[in-house]
């Protein structure tokens, strides 16, 4: 299998959340629409953010292309929403009331930035109960692995990293997230983390790892 499946985390029927491996670099839009396919999804209505590591969401009104945008909300079952990642955290979102939908890219900029809560926020605008949300933090870098400087540690309170060697520390950047959703209201019974380290695990794509020739990973989330 080419993918890791969340879906029943969220205990919807016709509902697909998922993240594929390292088979092919879904950089490759034919290879994220031929992903996509595989679960009866429309990649006609395939929504594509342009990420830039930043706080930005967009809650969608059409398919395609979104420029600047590391967050994307529908409130429409008939789009799909896709983002990259190799090595930052994939977040999945859903209402499980009003079955609005968001799914988040969050690197440590975007942790810095708490784009979790920005998208939970906005998701509240829409009338959603943080309490109603069900969340995946799915596979990333864990502490093991992601050495930061100083100047990136100091941007986090200091139970989040640990004192490694140089002057550097090791950042834990999934219990970030995971402090930032419970502090947003998200009950704690509704995240589900993923604890894979993609930098460990060569089943997945790591920029740490592999350098700029590292593909990426797509997460997809959907109906059908």
């Amino acid at each position: 299998m080419n993918y890791t499946d969340y879906s029943q985390h969220f205990g919807k029927d016709k509902f697909v959340a998922c993240i594929s491996h390292n088979d092919y670099n879904y950089k490759i839009l034919e290879k994220r629409k031929s992903f996509v396919s595989q679960f009866s999804l429309d990649d006609t209505n395939l929504v594509i953010p342009h990420q830039t590591h930043s706080k930005n969401i967009s809650i969608i009104d059409r398919s395609g292309v979104y420029k600047d945008t590391d967050g994307i909300i529908s409130i429409n079952k008939v789009f799909v929403l896709s983002l990259l990642v190799a090595d930052c955290v994939p977040l999945f979102l859903l209402c499980t009331k009003t079955n609005y939908l968001a799914l988040v890219h969050s690197g440590w900029r975007g942790a810095k930035d708490n784009i979790s809560a920005i998208a939970i926020n906005n998701l509240k605008s829409l009338g959603v109960n943080p309490l109603d949300i069900k969340t995946v933090i799915g596979p990333s870098i864990n502490k093991c692995c992601f050495e930061v400087d100083n100047q990136v540690a100091k941007l986090f309170n200091s139970k989040y990293s640990i004192s490694y060697k140089n002057s550097k520390f090791m950042l834990d950047l999934k219990m970030v997230v995971y402090d930032q959703l419970v502090h947003s209201g998200i009950s704690k019974d509704n995240i589900f983390v993923d604890n894979n380290c993609t930098h460990c695990n060569n089943n997945y794509f790591s920029f740490r790892r592999q350098g700029e020739s590292s593909g990426r990973m797509v997460a997809v989330a959907g109906w059908y």
